[in-house]
């Protein structure tokens, strides 16, 4: 009887097969890191833009808060600063500066002062938000308040980053706009705004978001004729 023989082919695998194999995987592993690499970027710069939101809508909130909670004197309680020589302690004043870079300062005294324990106290304090450096911040002081703008910057915290404009256009009775406002001068007859209009836009890499709304104020005071 004949014994089968069996024959084993050991010649392995040659080089270049080994070479192409190396770049086969080369290639899948490069394909599978680019895309997840795609993906974990598509993913931070959701999240970046999610938190950058949710920031502005805090800070619009909070700025239709402290204006909803406005407050100023009417007469005749009212008295004209330029007759008595003294700042008003009720007022409302801003100003904007449509440049490269919007530089916004809204200054008036609102009952939604952020105090806590025994500084919480029941009255009107000076609501400060200005933009500067793209950050846009507020402060909140209660009577006396700060005498200067620079002690005032260095006491209020910021609220929303990346902002590129914080603008700000008011309306009297008579429906007119204005883009800036002073309830102490002879300009405005002593008068407060009656509307506020708020436009807030947000830059993230190459896109922008616009938020606008209006806040009727709680009280206005009427022109001092």
């Amino acid at each position: 009887m004949k014994k089968q023989i069996l024959k084993f082919n050991n010649k392995g695998f040659t080089l270049i097969e080994i070479v192409l194999a190396v770049l086969i995987l080369g290639i899948v592993f490069s394909t599978l890191f680019f895309s997840y690499s795609a993906l974990f970027q598509a993913r931070e710069k959701i999240d970046r833009k999610t938190q950058i939101l949710s920031q502005a809508e805090t800070a619009l909130l909070r700025i239709v808060e402290d204006l909803n909670n406005f407050y100023c004197e009417l007469s005749p309680l009212y008295k004209k600063s330029d007759d008595y020589d003294f700042e008003s302690k009720y007022f409302f004043s801003a100003e904007n500066e449509f440049k490269e870079k919007s530089s916004t300062k809204l200054k008036f005294t609102s009952y939604s002062h952020l105090g806590f324990g025994k500084n919480n106290l029941k009255s009107p304090s000076e609501i400060f938000y200005f933009l500067e450096d793209n950050i846009l911040y507020r402060g909140d002081f209660y009577y006396p308040y700060p005498k200067t703008e620079d002690e005032k910057k260095k006491l209020s915290y910021p609220i929303c980053t990346n902002v590129e404009k914080f603008n700000l256009y008011f309306y009297d009775e008579e429906k007119n706009e204005y883009e800036f406002w002073d309830s102490d001068s002879s300009e405005f007859k002593y008068s407060t705004p009656c509307v506020v209009k708020l436009e807030l836009e947000l830059y993230f890499d190459d896109e922008k978001e616009k938020f606008e709304t209006k806040i009727k104020l709680p009280v206005f005071r009427e022109k001092e004729e």
